[in-house]
């Protein structure tokens, strides 16, 4: 059976504000970024993806925070972007619905530091409609 989730990432967080994060969201992304000359944020690349009940509290005791750094090229800094899953079929999230997700994110987008799920995918088809921090629309399929 085909699952299908939204999800929108809203904006960039830099390394020292993950404990202004709040609570809600389920997926979290770590990016190798820009801080701009007027301030704003930019992703050079994703290099790890994850999820948690409670996404603010895992980051802040991560334990490949230092990890992320090692792979950071010079002037780039740790983002983070968050991501509340919404089914679409209206139903509460689940753990394993939420493995699903960072499953299918993690095989499509193929992070750095993602270690496991990139090369198979355990699930039945699904397909996540996700808006990013920069306005962009895409629908990621898995498999």
């Amino acid at each position: 059976m085909v699952k299908e989730y939204e999800l929108e990432f809203v904006r960039f967080y830099e390394e020292e504000e993950i404990s202004n994060i709040g609570k809600g969201y389920d997926i979290y992304r770590i990016h190798a970024g820009k801080k701009k000359g007027s301030g704003s944020l930019s992703s050079n690349r994703v290099l790890y993806i994850g999820q948690s009940k409670n996404a603010q509290e895992r980051l802040d005791n991560h334990d490949m925070r230092s990890e992320w750094k090692k792979h950071l090229k010079e002037d780039e800094i740790i983002l983070v972007s968050v991501a509340k899953i919404v089914p679409r079929s209206g139903t509460r999230v689940t753990k394993e619905e939420r493995e699903r997700v960072e499953a299918a994110l993690i095989y499509k987008i193929k992070p750095e530091l993602n270690e496991s799920k990139t090369e198979n995918f355990l699930y039945k088809k699904t397909i996540i409609y996700v808006t990013y921090v920069n306005g962009e629309e895409k629908k990621i399929t898995a498999p």
